[in-house]
């Protein structure tokens, strides 16, 4: 049983690590674009 929990536990975790790095990725994009003068509303519905 604990290594169950043990996984389900990592797998946890491994989604939180996920979606933290797709909410990095973005965060860079939208940081980009505003540095190079290209962040509008246009680049915010792409």
């Amino acid at each position: 049983l604990l290594d169950v929990l043990s996984g389900e536990t990592a797998l946890i975790n491994s989604s939180s690590d996920a979606a933290s790095a797709e909410i990095d990725i973005a965060i860079a994009v939208f940081t980009l674009l505003d540095a190079m003068g290209e962040l509008d509303e246009e680049a915010l519905t792409r």
